[in-house]
């Protein structure tokens, strides 16, 4: 009985798991310092985004999310929901080629957990 919540409570955290996200602000020194001109609605250095224009939804350079360029000049950010899990499931490595959320990793747990014959 104890192994079946135990499995429950692990089976609701890995469906709950969704994304982070994050908010950067207009910063007009990152423009200047990297002579931007005007007609770049956004700009930032951060995971390989660079210029964007007004509403441009961008995938990050190496690494699994995307930045998205608001009407106010700040950047929106959205990546793979960060996880912590237990022996003998481990993350395994995500597919940079596909676009978020598949590129994000997977939590891979042995067949005998999600079959409950632990």
């Amino acid at each position: 009985m104890k192994l079946i919540f135990s499995l429950l409570i692990l089976n609701i955290f890995v469906i709950s798991m969704n994304c982070w996200v994050g908010y950067s602000l207009y910063n007009q020194e990152e423009f200047i310092q990297n002579n931007i001109t005007d007609d770049v609605h956004c700009f930032t250095t951060s995971s390989g985004l660079n210029s964007m224009s007004n509403g441009e939804i961008k995938p990050f350079k190496n690494d699994c999310g995307y930045g998205t360029c608001n009407e106010d000049r700040s950047i929106s950010f959205t990546g793979c929901s960060v996880a912590a899990i237990a022996p003998p499931c481990y993350i395994g490595p995500g597919d940079l080629s596909k676009p978020f959320p598949d590129c994000c990793y997977e939590i891979i747990c042995p067949q005998d957990i999600s079959e409950n014959k632990l």
